[in-house]
């Protein structure tokens, strides 16, 4: 499932905004946060993250 994290609580998991806009709850054994290239709905979510303001606040290591 590709979408954005929105929280992430010990008792009710993961929130996760899912294309749709709507925030699934998931409680997965592992969690894998692949390269942006390998999503196959990449330009949707450069789009859908647009329309939410998501902004990245981590720093990149390299580039």
């Amino acid at each position: 499932m590709a979408g954005f994290l929105r929280d992430a609580d010990p008792g009710r998991g993961l929130g996760v905004v899912d294309l749709d806009g709507d925030t699934v709850r998931l409680t997965p054994g592992l969690v894998r946060l692949p390269h942006p290239v390998l999503l196959d709905e990449l330009e949707e979510l450069r789009e859908f993250a647009v329309e939410l303001g998501v902004e990245q606040r981590a720093q990149q290591l390299f580039r």
